[in-house]
């Protein structure tokens, strides 16, 4: 496996209206386009790096971001989902929905390399769509959310 094998597209914008109210998705296509099978491979989230070139700068540091998220994910976990709010991953090998669906990242997933989510086994030509969604609980102030996504 060698990540320079894999290619990376982005479709969706990370930035959204402000005005708008609901969640943000974003997917990333993963395509294979070397000569093995890649495994192992996995994404994580870490506090954001860069805040974007942007007038306004966040409302709260990219810390405070990074742990709403994982504090959000891990409730809505804990309530098999009955809470909305945190960082949904769902994943597709060739269209089709694998088992990491509807996964959210939570203070025991997800977090750090070491607890990074793995993606499925991928084959030579293979793609697989990861579909980030942010979602916000009602009972939360509207805000920006800034976080880096990670693939290793």
């Amino acid at each position: 496996m060698s990540v320079a094998d894999l290619t990376f597209t982005v479709t969706g914008s990370p930035v959204t209206d402000p005005l708008t109210v609901g969640g943000t998705t974003v997917s990333v296509v993963v395509t294979n386009n070397g000569d093995d099978t890649v495994s192992g491979a996995g994404i994580y989230i870490a506090p954001a790096t860069f805040t974007g070139p942007f007038d306004a700068q966040p409302s709260s540091s990219p810390e405070t971001d990074y742990v709403d998220l994982l504090t959000w994910g891990t409730a809505s976990h804990a309530s098999g989902g009955g809470i909305v709010g945190g960082l949904k991953l769902v994943s597709y090998v060739d269209d089709s929905a694998v088992t990491q669906n509807n996964v959210y990242i939570t203070n025991t997933t997800g977090y750090d390399v070491g607890t990074k989510l793995l993606v499925e086994d991928l084959a030579p030509a293979a793609t697989t769509t990861i579909e980030v969604v942010v979602e916000t609980p009602p009972s939360v102030t509207a805000r920006n959310l800034y976080f880096d996504f990670r693939v290793a």
